[in-house]
């Protein structure tokens, strides 16, 4: 069943992507505010940084994360490393058994996977060709140093 899109006043935006340290989680945030902003608020991240709680069992956070993720109208995962976050391909996996529209975000400039050629995705094909779902690669290193 398709999940239909809310009036364009606002979306709710799930963001997935690793929490394990201080750049992941300043640049999560960073990354939100800069979505909110350019959308002039059409467009709220809801980071599970902010939500989950690391004294709760781990079958807590992890129920809280997918009803998160459920009951958001769009996601955000961030596909960066030459190994994918597993947690965050699992992530992508429910959304897309939801139906739920998602965007694969690649910052990373190393290549990894097994799709062969440079014009496709830099991860494992299993985690491509998926309906509903947008890849943006953004060159970050390029990107700062042009500036």
């Amino acid at each position: 069943m398709k999940k239909s899109l809310p009036s364009p006043a606002n979306y709710s935006v799930y963001f997935g992507g690793e929490l394990f340290d201080l750049k992941h989680l300043a640049g999560n945030a960073l990354l939100a505010e800069s979505i909110y902003t350019q959308s002039r608020g059409k467009y709220r991240c809801h980071l599970p940084q902010d939500f989950e709680l690391r004294g709760l069992d781990p079958q807590v956070i992890r129920d809280q994360d997918i009803i998160a993720l459920l009951d958001s109208d769009l996601a955000i995962f961030n596909f960066d490393g030459t190994e994918l976050d597993s947690g965050t391909v699992i992530e992508f996996m429910i959304a897309k058994f939801a139906d739920i529209p998602a965007v694969l975000l690649r910052t990373d400039l190393r290549a990894a996977g097994d799709q062969g050629d440079a014009t496709k995705d830099p991860w494992n094909l299993m985690a491509s060709f998926y309906p509903r779902t947008e890849v943006v690669r953004a060159a970050s290193l390029i990107d700062y140093r042009v500036r």
